[in-house]
């Protein structure tokens, strides 16, 4: 685990300012995202605005949530991706 360096000074600055890696839970990330992103109120609100009728993806969403199927394991390595994710195609947009 970094505790000092560049690593822990990206980490540390990113939480100042706001945006702390999503899994990242000594820097205001969430200790469990695996939960947070998959099993929680987004992961619902989603699913129920943007379904797709005979989508798999979809209907695999709406058994886990349902609690007919394992979430997916996650690596448990620090993420850093984007602050905003754009799917025009899907009518969808995350930040």
């Amino acid at each position: 685990e970094l505790l000092t360096g560049r690593y822990h000074q990206i980490r540390c600055h990113l939480n100042h300012a706001g945006w702390p890696i999503a899994n990242d839970a000594t820097y205001g990330g969430v200790a469990e995202p695996t939960k947070e992103i998959y099993t929680g109120p987004l992961a619902q609100e989603m699913l129920e605005h943007h379904r797709r009728e005979h989508c798999r993806s979809c209907e695999f969403y709406r058994r886990m949530l349902a609690g007919a199927e394992p979430p997916p394991r996650l690596d448990p390595t620090i993420w850093l991706h984007s602050w905003r994710y754009e799917f025009p195609s899907l009518d969808l947009c995350f930040e």
